[in-house]
């Protein structure tokens, strides 16, 4: 489940709530962290913080066989009307969702796509990462607190 990190671990900010909320959800999951695993620890006493630093780079990946029907990941509603809710994404709805938005668009490894929603969203971690990683495509992550303070600049960005 991809989450955003808090700017603050010590508050009642809104991330630091989805985190929370998150952690509740979900009691038995891992979390990994970058540089905030202490502030993590802090807000979240007991659950186990994975440092993502220590975890290997460079391996080759070998596939894994899986369940087309078993969660491949999780994504939390928005909790605007009520405390979020976990939505597990099967591999097999995930994958016949890019293949479809990838053939129905024409899209394929040479395209390249601008993404500023944040990656906790739905839209862009499955509909729009996902249908990257699946494609080969390239993606452009930009802040979305640029587009924020100048919404026409992802206008110039394209």
């Amino acid at each position: 489940m991809p989450l955003l990190a808090p700017r603050r671990y010590d508050t009642d900010e809104a991330q630091a709530r989805r985190l929370r909320d998150a952690s509740d959800l979900l009691p038995e999951a891992v979390i990994l962290a970058g540089r905030a695993r202490a502030e993590i620890g802090t807000l979240l006493p007991g659950r186990t913080v994975l440092d993502l630093a220590v975890l290997p780079e460079g391996r080759a990946i070998t596939p894994v066989p899986c369940d087309p029907a078993a969660p491949a990941a999780y994504v939390l509603t928005s909790g605007s009307t009520a405390r979020p809710k976990v939505v597990p994404q099967t591999h097999q709805a995930i994958l016949t969702l890019v293949a479809g938005c990838a053939g129905l668009n024409d899209l394929g490894s040479e395209d390249i796509s601008l993404n500023w929603l944040p990656m906790d969203h739905v839209g862009s971690f499955i509909m729009l990462h996902m249908r990257d990683a699946y494609l080969g495509a390239r993606q452009i992550r930009a802040a979305g607190a640029d587009v924020l303070r100048d919404p026409l600049i992802w206008l110039d960005w394209m």
